[in-house]
């Protein structure tokens, strides 16, 4: 979702190519037929869910490269306008929930034992299956591939053959879209969409890439599927979990830039400047500003990947780092983001300020280049940094 409301799951790639040809149908659960082309089936589908009033769900999300394999196993509660998201397996062992009503979301943040609340941002559906749906068709070149029975289920399959991918980070406490992932030599990809032609739902969607010589293989699974079920109204009480200190933050505002140029004009204090790779060029930027702080995000692009590059007002003191390595001679500790399978980010404070550099690991990035990308930002106030 991808993350949660981080939209903890990588957005998968391409929509709209509809097949010539005859049209043949497979039946639906409400006695209508699902037609055999693709911009049909994602708008029947986009519809099906938009109209969901209740459901509970299991969604398994799994990355496989080379000899390694992480999941995250979620659950996932919606009921009129209100959700509850559960980890239920994770890498790093922890479980963090989040919960949604029209009003306020509230986060338990496992790392500091402290539930974070915040008004919900009233822009974004609390159906998540909607957001799922979304991330999952809002691509171009998507084909229809046909059916298939997979464990009992008739399915209809979708597939396009380019890549993108935009992880939704939380940084700082903070949330932007920032990156994602390898380098220039990624290719080969292909996206395959599993969609249950009785239910109308996206059943499995699975990507296979190849970054150099190692293949990438990225599954989403959703199972245990509920539909129109009575949820206890118990999973959506607030807090998610008692006896923890809540946190009251307000919802930030978020600017976005298209030029480096305005996104210097208008950031807290100085831009920092990194040495990402040469095939990258600036893409967007980004300035989250909150009671508590103003985060200041740089995205690079080689226009398949991107990178993040994000300056922000003090979250951690000195000693709530942990130390496993240095940057410009500060202490600065390198981290795995569950969450997000590979990913990890290098962290570090200068003075008043507060670093960031996140990307994929073992998968795009090893963790010594990540640091090297790290050093390069170094402490922008103290060597001259623009």
């Amino acid at each position: 979702m991808t993350a949660p409301d981080r939209r903890v799951l990588a957005t998968v790639l391409v929509v709209a190519l509809v097949l010539a040809g005859a049209v043949a149908f497979l039946g639906s659960d409400d006695g209508s037929e699902l037609p055999n082309n693709s911009t049909a089936i994602q708008q029947t589908v986009s519809d099906r869910v938009a109209n969901l009033e209740s459901y509970r769900v299991t969604m398994v999300q799994s990355v496989t490269y080379g000899d390694t394999t992480q999941r995250v196993r979620m659950r996932l509660a919606y009921e009129s306008g209100r959700y509850n998201l559960t980890y239920l397996e994770t890498p790093a062992g922890r479980q963090p929930i989040f919960l949604a009503n029209q009003t306020t979301q509230w986060y338990y943040d496992t790392g500091e034992d402290v539930v974070r609340r915040r008004p919900r941002n009233q822009s974004r559906s609390t159906n998540l299956l909607v957001r799922i749906t979304e991330s999952l068709f809002d691509h171009r070149n998507v084909t229809y591939d046909g059916s298939e029975t997979i464990e009992g289920t008739e399915t209809v399959q979708l597939s396009y053959s380019q890549y993108d991918r935009t992880i939704s980070l939380a940084v700082g406490g903070k949330e932007a879209s920032l990156l994602t992932a390898p380098d220039s030599e990624i290719g080969n990809a292909s996206t395959r969409i599993w969609i249950d032609a009785q239910r109308r739902l996206p059943v499995r969607a699975r990507t296979t890439a190849t970054h150099g010589n190692e293949t990438v293989v990225r599954t989403v699974r959703l199972t245990n599927v509920s539909l129109g079920v009575d949820v206890p109204d118990e999973r959506f009480a607030a807090p998610p979990v008692e006896g923890v200190p809540i946190v009251t933050e307000q919802h930030p505002d978020v600017t976005r830039y298209h030029t480096r140029a305005a996104l210097a004009r208008n950031a807290s204090g100085s831009l920092v400047t990194a040495a990402v790779p040469d095939s990258f060029e600036f893409s967007y930027g980004l300035r989250v500003h909150e009671a508590n702080g103003t985060t200041v995000s740089q995205v690079y692009s080689d226009g398949i990947s991107r990178l993040g590059v994000i300056r922000t007002d003090p979250q951690i003191t000195d000693d709530a780092v942990d130390p496993n390595t240095t940057v410009a001679g500060r202490p600065a500790e390198f981290e795995r983001q569950y969450v997000h399978y590979g990913h990890g980010r290098v962290r570090w404070r200068c003075g008043d300020d507060e670093y960031f550099v996140s990307a994929p690991v073992d998968v795009a990035l090893s963790k010594e280049q990540l640091i090297e990308v790290a050093a390069s930002v170094g402490c922008p106030d103290e060597t001259g940094s623009d």
